[in-house]
């Protein structure tokens, strides 16, 4: 298994109801792959987790690349795991800051959350990623 994370930003004029529907799709399409993982969304910026086999990430990820909905994709380099971080979550999902109001809140992350999900040493390029993005955004979480 692996897991790979991006970043990339949204397509101009993507808007909460676009969101909205690439979380029910990947969350469909990621349950059908066995693919489980987090989606961070801040204003028009994503930052994603996918982990499982790696034929299924690299054929979501590639479909991920061709979708104009997403622009400037950029991966981190994979890493291969031995046991999943977000086991349990077919797409955890987050929308953070002021235009979150409404946002889906199903799996409403939290830091104590996200901190228990990425405890593992194998874990610790998700958490750092993760952190990352919180403060380069400068998000409390």
């Amino acid at each position: 298994m692996i897991q790979l994370i991006y970043a990339s930003a949204a397509a101009e004029g993507l808007g909460q109801d676009d969101i909205g529907q690439i979380l029910e799709a990947s969350r469909r399409n990621n349950r059908a792959a066995g693919l489980t993982g987090v989606l961070l969304n801040l204003d028009q910026s994503f930052l994603q987790v996918l982990e499982g086999e790696a034929e299924a990430v690299h054929a979501i990820f590639t479909r991920i690349r061709r979708d104009n909905r997403h622009a400037r994709v950029t991966p981190y380099p994979e890493i291969p795991i031995q046991k999943r971080s977000f086991g349990d979550w077919s797409m955890g999902y987050d929308a953070l800051g002021p235009d979150a109001e409404g946002a889906d809140s199903v799996f409403k992350l939290t830091r104590n959350a996200l901190d228990e999900k990425l405890t593992r040493e194998e874990s610790v390029m998700a958490k750092t990623v993760i952190d990352t993005f919180f403060k380069v955004n400068r998000v409390e979480r």
